[in-house]
């Protein structure tokens, strides 16, 4: 059964129909989505290796496709929480999922805030062997409050276990700024004429990602993951062009996949990228 909490304000996910709508556009609108759940399934699984088994978790799960991913490609779990806000996104993974995987894998859904410690405090310390949060972390706005999620997080991780997080990436003013509101304009586009949502729909989904999502750029998501007491082992990711000019739909859908950062790239405070997906251990 759900656990019932729903915070104030729950936004943009939890407004009716937009759980219905998502998987229908997610894949077509972001040409590397698919490709992206694949390669951290994959990390996870070489990741865990031979280690023994622990808890999955995912916050902000939405619809659970990457949950769905990873339960898809190892069993190697004792349990499944799955964190979300939106009581219509959660509905949705849970009519994917069920009470149990193929496998006879227990999962269990919270709703709730990822700011609120409810779902930490169902979980032993160094019970997790694989946390997981894409596209959802961005909704914190607050770098005090983005460092206490992290804190559980990493409080909760196991020593051998992996913490994915894949977010968009830009600075909240400036030139990296001005070139991810150029993607904002090439989907918002793109959905209206594919027809994936309607005019007044796509207005609000635009809205939401330029007025209600919080961007960091690499290098403060860097210091904020190591402050909390984890280190990055990788990171992959999507980058965009540094020129707003030059951000187009073929710069954009030509995009197949994350590829490796450079160092370089993982230390500039003007990348901007589609997504960037860091792994992160316990130090």
């Amino acid at each position: 059964m759900f656990q019932l909490f729903m915070p104030a304000g729950a936004g943009y996910f939890a407004e009716e129909g937009v759980a219905a709508r998502y998987d229908a556009y997610i894949d077509v609108s972001i040409p590397f989505y698919r490709a992206t759940l694949e390669r951290i399934a994959g990390h996870v699984v070489r990741r865990l290796g031979k280690a023994a088994p622990g808890a999955l978790v995912e916050l902000g799960c939405g619809t659970a496709n990457l949950s769905r991913e990873v339960m898809r490609r190892t069993s190697r779990f004792t349990e499944a929480l799955l964190l979300d806000h939106s009581p219509s996104m959660l509905q949705v993974a849970r009519e994917k999922l069920g009470d149990r995987d193929r496998s006879g894998l227990p999962i269990r859904y919270h709703l709730g805030s990822l700011q609120d410690p409810g779902w930490a405090n169902q979980l032993e310390p160094r019970s997790c062997t694989a946390i997981l949060a894409m596209l959802t972390l961005d909704h914190i706005a607050a770098d005090g409050e983005f460092a206490g999620l992290l804190t559980n997080v990493e409080q909760r991780l196991r020593r051998d276990g992996l913490f994915v997080l894949a977010e968009k990436i830009a600075t909240q003013d400036g030139p990296s700024r001005a070139v991810f509101e150029a993607m904002v304009e090439v989907r918002h586009r793109h959905l209206v004429e594919q027809r994936l949502m309607t005019t007044a729909q796509a207005a609000r989904w635009r809205q939401h990602l330029l007025e209600e999502d919080h961007l960091r750029s690499l290098p403060h998501l860097v210091r904020l993951i190591e402050a909390s007491g984890m280190r990055v082992l990788f990171a992959e990711g999507v980058a965009l062009p540094k020129a707003r000019s030059r951000m187009t739909a073929e710069t954009f859908f030509q995009a197949s996949e994350p590829v490796a950062l450079s160092a370089d790239q993982l230390s500039d405070e003007s990348l901007a990228c589609a997504i960037a997906v860091l792994g992160c251990a316990v130090r």
